[in-house]
Order: structure tokens, then sequence, then C-alpha cells
């Protein structure tokens, strides 16, 4: 599987997606983000993190699910190794 975004740490994100992320939750140092990419930018671009996910069952194609609507959704698998994530918009 291509393992194609990032997961860090509130410290590791950009200066301005660590504001969004101050705005976003109280607990912001303790989240798992999601890089965002290059080219995004926190007034039109989401920060997703994990603290949305919720983790499937052994029956699914993905580890967890972050809800966006209600009729879509991201399905988020996690490397091995914890660092990386691949995201599919479903």
């Amino acid at each position: 599987m291509n393992y194609d975004k990032e997961l860090v740490n509130f410290y590791e994100l950009p200066e301005d997606w660590r504001k969004e992320a101050m705005s976003n939750a109280d607990n912001y140092e303790e989240i798992t983000y999601i890089m965002p990419d290059e080219d995004k930018t926190p007034e039109k671009h989401i920060l997703w993190d994990l603290s949305e996910c919720m983790r499937t069952d052994g029956n699914s194609i993905f580890d967890g699910i972050i809800g966006v609507s209600n009729n879509s959704a991201i399905g988020i698998n996690i490397s091995d190794c914890g660092t990386m994530c691949k995201m599919t918009f479903i």
C-alpha cells in the first residue's frame, strides 16, 4: 500500500497549522495530525487529525474511518510503523 501522508504531532505542524489546531480543540497537543500538503492553507483547507477517526473491526479494508458528512467519509490506513497513512475518500 502506498502510504503517502505523514502523521505528526502538534509541534511538527507548520506554525499556521498549529494556530488552526489550537482553534479546533482544547487538547491539541495530544492529537496526532495528518500533515497537510504544502499547497494547502488553513484558510481554505481542513486540518485532518486522528481524534476524529473511528477504529474499524478486523473485517474492514480500512484501519479507521473519519466521517465527513451524511454520505461521505475518509478511509484511513496506517502504516505498521505508525508514522504514515493513506487517506481514501469514500
